[in-house]
């Protein structure tokens, strides 16, 4: 498991611990994985680490160059004709916190726990809180600027010292949004004056930009964007309609007693887990797209040894990381090294135990053994003979059909040797397979999402190989059939 994803994994289990009631120590909430916010280093929105978190979300900006803003201390993307930066998206530091704590002091306190504000104050710096945003034409500013006026309207604050309804929340901001593409939408369908324009634009998400020189590059730049929802897919990566109309009414009210602070803490720890989820599902596209990238540089881009390579490859993960997570949940101490130094007949037992939940498979046959073998002669020739004694081993229980009906194998016994013509090239990419397959963990937050979570990465999967009706890959796994395997594991068999 890569130090990213443990970091979002360990949120999410203090996360989840909160949202279920279960109590939660003040260990777990240092335990809380933060960006550093030492002085004379990066800002924690925009550090290294943060721009390693976007692009699991973003794979554009992988190939851009980021640059130093002017005092070197927050990296910026440029993104054609705008920058881009990170920014936390719910502020429970500094005045903000003093005001929320204030807020607890009010009536009604046991309606909003002193903890859940300190688990949201240790989140204010984890990766989970932290979004893209715009800065040419000051949109990270006018964030931070907006407050509640008459009848709870949103302002944008010009001067004097900011009143105490402006916390720098995330939800307003959508609002905000909300409002202003919709209104920009309305004013484009009609001719309104010039005095309704001039309203509009004294309180939208452009007014900040008047007062510099990049109001029309931030114009031009959310004509991109017919309304929040598009808007919110970008940059926040929420596909949920309903969540992003959640955060749009609550930003409708400014945060005034305990009652309302707590919805709020409540909207973000949703927030925070959402994120986490997405990044996940991200986080597995990429070793997809990784291994469509091994495959490509062999030459087979687009080829139907590609295909049978790629589903394979994925199967083969999956099935290793099914039985893993099974045993740690049968026994929490069945660890791959605690494993590894299991009797052969605890082994046997053990996977008795499991029955149907898992797929067979030898401890010599799992992921993290061949990775331990990788720099043997012969590697690719290890790597296929892996791949057919799980198919061997589970032939009676599991099996795919072309879209023909014939019953094949779970996986070709010479995968590699069949479909890398290049002999030179075999252990290469043999190599390669398994050290991406090292670098990602599917684990309880992967597992506990269920078959949908799975449906929609193979569905992403084979996109590029399921036009025209299947084509020449039709022979090989058809979607119905790989996705029948995963649901049979992931939900069971009733075969012994």
């Amino acid at each position: 498991m890569s130090d990213l994803q443990e970091k979002i994994t360990d949120t999410l289990d203090i996360l989840n611990k909160l949202k279920q009631g279960k109590h939660i120590t003040e260990d777990n909430m240092n335990n809380i994985p933060q960006v550093s916010d030492k002085e004379g280093e990066f800002d924690p929105d925009s550090s290294p680490e943060a721009w390693d978190y976007f692009k699991v979300f973003s794979g554009a900006i992988e190939k851009s160059n980021l640059k130093s803003n002017w005092n070197g201390k927050r990296l910026i993307w440029e993104r054609e004709t705008i920058d881009i930066a990170g920014d936390c998206s719910f502020n429970f530091n500094g005045t903000k916190m003093e005001s929320f704590e204030e807020i607890l002091q009010k009536p009604k306190l046991e309606v909003c726990p002193k903890l859940k504000l300190k688990v949201c104050q240790k989140m204010h710096h984890n990766l989970l809180n932290f979004d893209l945003m715009p800065v040419t034409g000051g949109m990270n500013n006018l964030k931070g600027n907006l407050k509640y006026g008459q009848e709870n309207k949103i302002l944008v604050h010009d001067l004097g010292r900011k009143p105490d309804n402006a916390h720098d929340r995330l939800d307003t901001f959508v609002t905000f949004i909300d409002y202003s593409l919709k209104k920009r939408n309305e004013l484009k369908q009609n001719i309104p004056c010039i005095k309704e324009i001039g309203e509009f634009f004294s309180n939208s998400i452009f007014t900040t930009s008047l007062k510099g020189e990049n109001f029309g590059v931030l114009y031009n730049f959310m004509d991109n964007y017919e309304n929040v929802y598009t808007y919110c897919k970008e940059f926040y990566n929420i596909d949920s309609r309903s969540f992003i109309d959640r955060l749009v009414e609550s930003g409708k009210k400014p945060i005034e007693d305990a009652e309302s602070l707590n919805d709020y803490m409540d909207l973000a720890i949703d927030y925070w887990i959402l994120k986490g989820k997405t990044f996940l599902k991200n986080l597995v596209k990429q070793l997809v797209d990784d291994l469509k990238g091994v495959f490509t540089s062999a030459g087979l881009g687009g080829e139907a040894g590609e295909y049978k390579l790629l589903t394979q490859s994925f199967l083969y993960k999956f099935i290793n990381d099914k039985f893993l997570y099974e045993a740690k949940e049968f026994d929490p101490n069945n660890s791959y090294e605690n494993i590894m130094k299991m009797s052969g007949d605890d082994y046997e037992f053990l996977q008795m135990d499991l029955r149907n939940k898992s797929a067979k498979i030898k401890r010599e046959d799992l992921i993290e053994s061949l990775f331990n073998q990788q720099n043997e002669d012969g590697f690719s020739e290890i790597f296929d003979a892996t791949l057919n004694d799980i198919a061997v081993d589970n032939n009676d229980i599991y099996s795919v059909e072309t879209a023909g009906n014939t019953e094949v194998r779970l996986f070709d016994s010479n995968l590699l040797r069949d479909n890398i013509l290049d002999g030179s090239q075999r252990d290469v990419v043999a190599r390669a397979i398994i050290n991406k397959l090292s670098e990602t963990k599917f684990d309880e937050h992967i597992f506990s999402a269920g078959f949908d979570f799975f449906s929609t990465i193979f569905e992403y999967m084979i996109k590029d190989y399921n036009k025209d009706g299947g084509g020449k890959y039709a022979e090989y796994y058809t979607p119905h059939a790989v996705a029948k395997i995963i649901a049979q594991i992931l939900v069971g068999n009733d075969q012994p």
